[in-house]
């Protein structure tokens, strides 16, 4: 495995709006700060939109101060990245390009799909990356379950789920396998994922819908995945005790299983890669453990 292109990540969806339920984003900030703060010393800056302008200030107590104040006055919109600190020159692109390597991040999507809710009931979602040099100790793989374990239950979380591979690092919502290949966008798609999976990862928490389409957890119990608990309503199953000892046959097995609960392919959009060709020329830097027909859709 290439670990310099791939990460550890999670991400947690919910129905709540975090816009307008602002005393729960704030919440899940100070988790994500303090957690940050007690594993890294890597310097963070906080991106944002607000009513005014872009934002993207270095973690500091004002800085802090002023965001949470945003948030109370449901000022803030689209995202909420805590990310790596950059210089204006390394964000924006001037001059030399920082390499990439894996790091420490987080990701919130708030407020965006709002806009969308006269659709349907959308999603708004956390996504988390942590580099995979960190998981080389079981114990902080196992701490970062449990960070996802409590944000899910503070979010009322649906349709979760955590891998390894090449993390979607930009702002939108898809870096699960389907987010972007149906209804034709990520918010579109998250009006179903009480319903469908977004694919098929090391570990994920289904929905009591899902599970209930899937015969019940009796039956997901007999697939012999290392683990299978209940999570409140839902149930977290997980291919193997290590994330860093998956591998693509974990991965397929998982698929085979969670099929049932896959989107149609009517409603199919788009694919990773437009063909076989493209697929070989662009996936060479990216790890992944999808099979090679859930990325690529080639005509006949």
């Amino acid at each position: 495995m290439n670990n310099k292109n791939c990460e550890v990540f999670f991400s947690i969806a919910t129905k709540v709006d975090l816009k307008e339920n602002y005393h729960i984003t704030i919440k899940i900030i100070n988790i994500v700060l303090d957690y940050f703060k007690k594993v890294t010393d890597q310097e963070f800056m906080m991106c944002y939109v607000d009513s005014k302008s872009f934002r993207k200030n270095n973690v500091t107590e004002k800085n802090y101060e002023k965001l949470i104040e945003r948030l109370k006055n449901k000022e803030v919109f689209s995202f909420i990245a805590i990310t790596k600190r950059l210089t204006n020159e390394e964000y924006f692109g001037i001059g030399n390009i920082p390499e990439f390597e894996p790091e420490f991040g987080c990701i919130l999507n708030i407020g965006e799909p709002n806009s969308l809710r006269e659709l349907g009931d959308t999603c708004d979602s956390i996504k988390m990356c942590f580099p995979t040099s960190f998981l080389s100790d079981i114990k902080n793989q196992n701490d970062i379950i449990e960070l996802m374990e409590e944000l899910q239950r503070i979010m009322e979380g649906l349709c979760s789920f955590i891998t390894i591979g090449t993390f979607r690092d930009d702002y939108s919502m898809d870096c699960g396998l389907f987010d972007s290949h149906y209804y034709p966008t990520s918010t579109l798609f998250s009006m179903h994922w009480n319903e469908y999976v977004r694919g098929y990862f090391w570990g994920q928490c289904l929905t009591p819908y899902q599970v209930e389409k899937l015969g019940g957890i009796e039956i997901i119990q007999n697939q012999e995945f290392y683990l299978c608990e209940k999570w409140d309503d839902c149930v977290y199953i997980q291919s193997t005790e290590n994330i860093l000892d998956y591998t693509l046959e974990d991965a397929l097995k998982m698929r085979t299983f969670l099929k049932p609960l896959f989107p149609p392919e009517s409603e199919k959009e788009l694919q990773s890669y437009p063909n076989k060709e493209d697929f070989k020329k662009l996936s060479q830097n990216k790890v992944y453990f999808f099979a090679d027909e859930d990325l690529v859709l080639e005509e006949e």
